[in-house]
């Protein structure tokens, strides 16, 4: 997610993917009370996880770069920092869930691997 914002830009965008992905956490989290109970994870769920907490990573990444180039008394400053503090929580709450499905995930299925048979040779 490229996150730029200088002091006229509306940070709006952000606090919707901030939304999105709090809805996001709860179903991780549900997906890991139930992996707890015992229900084994799809791996879908598991690269999900993965997804948001790699984004969320770079989404606060690009917002300590934001900050250089803010003022403290800016209002986009107040905004900002209530989206990052947001943003950590969320962090943290994927990150946790993701750690208990990843040990729930039943076995792993190997990749796939040439079988090696030998040529024949047509008679000629």
């Amino acid at each position: 997610m490229l996150f730029r914002p200088n002091s006229d830009q509306n940070l709006d965008g952000v606090a919707a993917a901030l939304e999105s992905w709090s809805e996001e956490a709860y179903r991780f989290r549900s997906a890991a009370l139930r992996a707890r109970a015992g229900d084994a994870p799809s791996s879908l769920i598991v690269a999900a996880a993965e997804e948001a907490h790699d984004a969320l990573m770079s989404l606060l990444d690009e917002m300590d770069r934001a900050f250089d180039g803010l003022k403290a008394g800016r209002p986009e400053f107040a905004a900002l920092l209530k989206m990052q503090s947001t943003a950590l929580g969320l962090l943290e709450s994927i990150g946790n869930s993701h750690d208990v499905l990843i040990s729930s995930v039943a076995a792993e299925v190997a990749e796939p691997r040439l079988i090696a048979r030998p040529l024949l040779v047509a008679a000629e």
